[in-house]
């Protein structure tokens, strides 16, 4: 599912300047009117339109009662990034950060860690509180082998959620992995 994100990320920019009041209408330019031309043509009456040409009956091919088997449904793998969390009264700022941080983690299920990387660095721009990023920005990191800056990262989302248990445990899970992908016991 490849989705382009610039118009999404156009419209979330400039939703948070409207709201902050950084948009601004253009100044008005105020021009000397033109002089008339001394002589004017009258306009060409338009030619009447005419009616659309009546479409050709199409004859459908005659449908045979064959049996219909059901799709198989077939499970969505679990995702290892959890979704973030969202309340129902958020400012603008943490209304957008949120949006490009749940942008970053179907990136990252996408195995797509360079987009993520760029989407959730603008998130963390947006809003610095929303720790989910750092836990993000480590497991992308992470999927492009830099384990030095996954770790940092990893130690962000640590100090940011270490009072969510939930998150704590993911969090310490996830230094486990990249401790492991480095050596380090």
């Amino acid at each position: 599912m490849s989705t382009n994100i610039r118009p999404i990320l156009f419209i979330v920019v400039s939703a948070i300047l409207f709201t902050f009041g950084c948009a601004t209408k253009p100044p008005k330019i105020v021009t000397a009117p033109k002089p008339a031309p001394e002589t004017v043509a009258p306009p060409k009456p338009a030619p009447a339109p005419q009616p659309p040409a009546p479409a050709p009956e199409k004859k459908e091919p005659e449908k045979t009662m064959e049996p219909v088997t059901p799709p198989k449904l077939i499970a969505e793998p679990k995702s290892t990034v959890p979704a973030p969390i969202q309340t129902e009264k958020q400012a603008p700022r943490t209304t957008a950060s949120l949006r490009l941080t749940e942008q970053g983690r179907l990136l990252i299920e996408s195995k797509k860690p360079d987009e993520a990387i760029s989407i959730l660095e603008k998130a963390v721009n947006i809003d610095t509180n929303n720790s989910q990023n750092y836990y993000l920005l480590a497991e992308a990191w992470f999927m492009k082998g830099n384990q030095k800056q996954a770790r940092e990262f990893n130690r962000i989302a640590g100090t940011y959620l270490k009072d969510d248990a939930g998150w704590a445990l993911k969090v310490q899970q996830q230094k486990e992995r990249i401790d492991k992908a480095s050596g380090i016991k």
